[in-house]
């Protein structure tokens, strides 16, 4: 028993000070995380993120923000992107790149947080756009420490060529990402592409999808 203690300890003191030091400074790309999305090749489709999380609105946080990673005292460090860029942004570049890699034709909209959507789909047909693809982020946002953890609140709305809304739809929760005793940060990384994958994949289902074929 003795032994097995002697051993598991050094593990526990290795992986502590590696969280701790690689806590601050640490980075997700969204922007290359591309979901499947098949469209109708005919029509390009203009694809954006408004941010309207809390923290975003009213500025106390930069846009680039994803979420915090914390140390191995459970101090909390803000994640941010990797490109640098708003993370709506980022999602935008994904979702629209997802698309064209399908076959289809895609614009990614870069939406300020204050944004009417008449201003956001006005501005998608001014740029050559037949269908407009709104994701409105409420709320997403990761907690890492050992574990990982995703608060999402995200909807979105298609609209046609005349501003009409086709479809909706809308998801919200809170999920386990699972975790890693020895690299958190890691296995962070990889969960929360895939989590963001499989998350558009929900929302653009069913008559999302239809609206968009």
């Amino acid at each position: 028993m003795m032994r097995n203690a002697a051993r598991v300890i050094p593990v526990i003191l290795i992986s502590a000070v590696a969280l701790h030091g690689c806590a601050i400074g640490y980075q997700f790309n969204y922007a290359e995380a591309e979901p499947t999305i098949r469209t109708n090749p005919k029509i390009v489709v203009a694809v954006g993120f408004q941010d309207r999380r809390p923290a975003i609105v009213s500025q106390k946080k930069p846009p680039d923000y994803v979420g915090v990673l914390r140390s191995s005292l459970g101090i909390p460090y803000s994640v941010t992107t990797e490109s640098e860029r708003p993370m709506a942004d980022d999602m935008a570049t994904a979702v629209a790149g997802a698309i064209e890699r399908d076959g289809g034709k895609a614009i990614a909209l870069s939406i300020a947080p204050t944004a009417s959507m008449a201003e956001i789909v006005r501005d998608a047909k001014v740029r050559g756009a037949g269908t407009c693809m709104v994701f409105t982020l409420r709320d997403w946002q990761t907690d890492t420490y050992m574990s990982t953890n995703l608060v999402y609140d995200v909807a979105v709305d298609v609209f046609d060529a005349d501003g009409k809304i086709t479809a909706s739809n809308k998801i919200k929760g809170e999920d386990d990402l699972g975790f890693s005793f020895i690299n958190p940060r890691g296995h962070a990384y990889y969960a929360v592409e895939d989590a963001f994958k499989s998350k558009i994949g929900v929302l653009v289902s069913g008559d999302v999808a239809k609206a968009l074929k």
